[in-house]
């Protein structure tokens, strides 16, 4: 599919997955997304990045997303899935970049309750996982999640309101079609292709919204100004595969 056009649009969108994973390293469901999502100055997150990775922008503007939702059956190559380990809530907060023209997620912390999942994430994708306390309670008209990090002050408590079905506009393209995610070793950029169907977004509206998890990243404060909801997909997650050498800034 053609890429999507945006203003302000630094790496070109597809709607749908441009590739296929014909051998995933793990399969796992995401279940009952809520994507809170709003504008954070590009150059403050392009001092949190490494050296290399671009800002993708929308009007003007680099974005961070708070993102709860339930991590379901997680299940390694052709393997059954994980009983009770394999099932968590989980919140992250993620911005967009792109590297070489492609546009990614870069993920700031992703929170979890469950300690050994931390453990083999951290070691098999690089990526910040952090142990923490998260609740996540879903039903027809609303969502409700709490989070308070293990170790340090870390947390948020939100809630929502759902709506209908929504065609996706070209924000909603942007923030919510990437098809893989980067991560940084001690000296590599590393990719992790990811696989799903397009996203059927529904309407969001936020009634509760503390949220400290992106201060402890280093990012000021923002104001959500999109919200969507989404019932979930299975998804399929290739073996990361590196695509640069990480430079020290």
């Amino acid at each position: 599919m053609a890429g999507v056009p945006g203003a302000g649009m630094t790496a070109t969108m597809r709607v749908e997955c441009p590739h296929q994973i014909e051998r995933p390293v793990m399969r796992q469901e995401w279940r009952d997304l809520l994507f809170v999502s709003g504008r954070v100055d590009a150059d403050v997150l392009r001092t949190l990045l490494p050296v290399g990775l671009e800002v993708d922008e929308f009007d003007g503007s680099g974005w961070i997303s708070y993102v709860p939702f339930t991590m379901r059956d997680i299940a390694f190559g052709p393997l059954p899935p994980v009983p009770y380990l394999g099932t968590f809530p989980e919140v992250n907060i993620r911005t967009y970049v792109h590297h070489q023209g492609v546009p990614y997620v870069w993920f700031f912390s992703l929170d979890i309750p469950r300690v050994l999942p931390v453990a083999v994430a951290k070691t098999a994708f690089a990526l910040p996982y952090r142990w923490a306390k998260v609740d996540h309670t879903v039903d027809d008209r609303s969502v409700t999640t709490t989070t308070r990090r293990r170790f340090g002050d870390a947390h948020a408590a939100t809630a929502a309101t759902l709506g209908g079905e929504v065609v996706p506009d070209e924000l909603d393209v942007f923030l919510t079609a990437r098809w893989g995610l980067l991560a940084a070793t001690r000296g590599s950029i590393v990719e992790a292709k990811i696989h799903h169907e397009p996203w059927q977004l529904r309407s969001a509206e936020l009634v509760e919204f503390e949220e400290h998890l992106s201060q402890s990243a280093g990012i000021p404060s923002w104001v959500p100004e999109r919200v969507r909801f989404s019932d979930g997909l299975p998804v399929t997650i290739d073996r990361p595969r590196r695509v640069g050498a990480r430079v020290r800034s």
